[in-house]
């Protein structure tokens, strides 16, 4: 077979295949692309911030423990967080893990606001990434909240990775 009918046939079964996932959608031949782009339009983006208690022994004038906001962090923020988590190491690039997690979750809270002068001085901490730490002083709750955010913003578990290979 030549290479002109080898490209030409890889076509057909692209198209083949994007026929079938658009059918399954619930879409058409007869509709138009138009009519399908509207579910990527900024305005119905389904992200959107959440809560969660983060700190048991911090509660509200009820005795009930305060939940935190977040948000969703969007891509170009994520990649000037890797790029600032990048360190030189034997003459190469590697990113810093625990600096990278740090700032991630940081950059995710919306409540308490972690660059606030006064919260920062009341724990005598000089950035956000120090004042979460300080806050959240209990290692269980503070790797919970790096597994919440990390979720939250798309990036799936090593365990969720080795169970989806098992299946």
């Amino acid at each position: 077979m030549s290479e002109y009918n080898e490209r030409n046939e890889n076509k057909i079964s692209i198209y083949d295949e994007n026929k079938i996932n658009t059918e399954a959608r619930g879409f058409t031949e007869d509709m138009d692309e138009e009519d399908d782009m509207e579910v990527f339009f900024k305005a119905f983006r389904g992200r959107s911030c959440y809560f969660y208690e983060v700190c048991k022994d911090i509660k509200d004038e009820y005795g009930d423990p305060v939940k935190w906001k977040f948000r969703p962090i969007k891509t170009e923020e994520e990649e000037e967080i890797r790029e600032s988590a990048m360190e030189i190491k034997d003459g190469q690039y590697r990113l810093n893990r625990n600096k990278y997690i740090e700032r991630l979750v940081a950059a995710s809270v919306m409540y308490p606001n972690l660059m606030d002068a006064r919260l920062q001085d009341s724990y005598n901490a000089k950035t956000p990434e120090t004042l979460l730490k300080r806050i959240v002083s209990l290692p269980g709750e503070y790797t919970a909240l790096c597994r919440l955010v990390q979720e939250k913003n798309g990036f799936v578990s090593l365990k969720e990775d080795v169970e989806q290979a098992k299946n």
